[in-house]
């Protein structure tokens, strides 16, 4: 199950604009499952299956982390136990690489 990601900013009803004007950083269960391209009920048996990113409770939402969704789907969509440590670097690669800009000094 392997799809070109493109940004596509959340359409739910409910959903507050983001004050930057700008997409979501979190989205929820039908915009997740459209963001990959799959019904939100095939997105339910994926997400049961532990088939897709682990999602994030907050308040009484469960919501999946929009630029992870972007980084598994262009990593071929591995199952949870295979896609956490390669999330973890993902991460931690950012992190080093902002960390390098920061104390960089120019001429």
């Amino acid at each position: 199950m392997s799809a070109e990601f493109v940004p596509i900013r959340d359409t739910h009803p409910d959903a507050d604009p983001p004050a930057d004007g700008g997409s979501p950083l979190v989205v929820r269960r039908p915009e997740a499952a459209r963001l990959c391209g799959v019904a939100p009920a095939t997105w339910d048996r994926l997400a049961a299956a532990g088939k897709t990113p682990k999602p994030i409770k907050l308040g009484g939402s469960i919501l999946w982390n929009r630029q992870e969704l972007a980084a598994w789907v262009n990593s071929g969509c591995p199952n949870r136990l295979t896609w956490e440590p390669l999330w973890a670097m993902i991460l931690a690669s950012r992190e080093k690489s902002k960390s390098g800009r920061a104390g960089a000094v120019r001429e």
